[in-house]
């Protein structure tokens, strides 16, 4: 069935990555823009929306801040309801790869290290300079899809949560 495959293709949604220095407020607002583009802002549930990535937003954060996305998705469908529109919600757990910080390494020895009898000296075993690796390390990512409209493909994946004015 083709018709029952509406779902838009990842690439093509506008994503909001959140990371610990965002406002909550910045970020719900401009969830809702992209929800409600200012052609539909004015009007309530006239009709429902097809499926397309117009309609529907991804919030993204990762492990450390999904506090702070979780906290962004739920005032936005807070924000749905008060305006009598559906909300379909899909959340979608996954690994990321980032760079590994690096520890500054301090000197071997301390503070006195190599002071026998006053030589000056150089060391002839010096140890040659490591070479910087990027090391990359696994770290969990948090997706949430907000859509004004049902995503069949995203509630195979995912499941379905809704909410809203007609969603009983």
């Amino acid at each position: 069935m083709a018709t029952e495959d509406l779902t838009p293709d990842p690439r093509d949604l506008q994503c909001v990555n959140i990371i610990s220095s965002h406002k909550i407020g910045a970020k719900t607002t401009r969830c809702l823009s992209i929800l409600f583009p200012e052609s539909t802002a004015t009007t309530t549930a006239a009709a429902t929306p097809t499926p397309t990535a117009a309609n529907t937003v991804c919030i993204r954060a990762k492990a450390a801040v999904a506090g702070k996305a979780i906290s962004i998705a739920e005032i936005v469908k807070r924000r749905m309801e008060e305006r009598q529109e559906t909300w379909y919600q899909y959340t979608a757990l996954s690994t990321g790869e980032t760079p590994e910080k690096q520890k500054k390494k301090k000197p071997l020895g301390g503070a006195g290290a190599g002071v026998e009898g006053g030589d000056d000296e150089e060391d002839p075993f010096v140890p040659l300079p490591e070479k910087e690796t990027a090391r990359k390390v696994k770290t969990a990512v948090i997706s949430i899809y907000i859509s004004r409209a049902p995503l069949p493909g995203y509630r195979k994946l995912y499941g379905e949560q809704t909410g809203g004015q007609s969603a009983a």
